[in-house]
């Protein structure tokens, strides 16, 4: 029963340093991902300007009297066109991704904060096994003490007893 609750306690920091290595992976993954939002960002911020701009200053009527041709106005409003929806998809997919990132970043918290409690509840518990394992050997150890005491002692009686009712040829008790 020993073999088997030192086995289990080894099988759990295993576990436990697995897990270790996870969220450390998991951390450098993270950090990995910063770095390249943080360049990311710059480049957002330009296109949330330019968003803006093209938002706030196009007129479609000045475009329409502007343009020298029909070919012309159809150019500039497929260009202005395609411009704010290509800034619409950069600025969302780059918000989610920093949604993600913030996401993952409490995960990665909480699951550092229970892999941490874990640890500490692992190491009382085998602590306590420890203890018990222990004065369970020394109460083995004073058993077997009695019991080889009580062997002698065992041995000394029917020694004893035999020796009074052993009689010789010739003597009369």
């Amino acid at each position: 029963e020993v073999a088997s609750i030192k086995t289990k306690v080894a099988g759990i920091k295993r576990d436990l340093a697995a897990a270790d290595a996870e969220t450390q992976h998991l951390e450098g993954s993270i950090e990995a991902r910063e770095l390249q939002l943080d360049a990311q960002y710059t480049y957002l911020a330009a296109r949330v300007r330019s968003y803006y701009k093209l938002s706030r200053q196009f007129s479609p009527l000045v475009t329409f009297l502007a343009a020298p041709s029909a070919a012309g106005l159809t150019r500039q409003l497929t260009y202005r066109t395609s411009a704010v929806d290509q800034d619409k998809s950069i600025i969302t997919k780059t918000t989610q991704d920093l949604l993600k990132l913030e996401a993952d970043k409490k995960a990665l918290e909480i699951r550092k904060a229970k892999l941490a409690s874990l640890r500490v509840q692992f190491e009382a518990n085998a602590k306590f096994f420890d203890g018990e394992i222990a004065k369970a050997k020394d109460y083995q150890e004073k058993l077997a003490g009695k019991i080889a005491e009580l062997s002698k002692r065992q041995q000394e009686i029917l020694a004893a007893k035999t020796g009074t009712f052993q009689t010789t040829v010739g003597d009369v008790p």
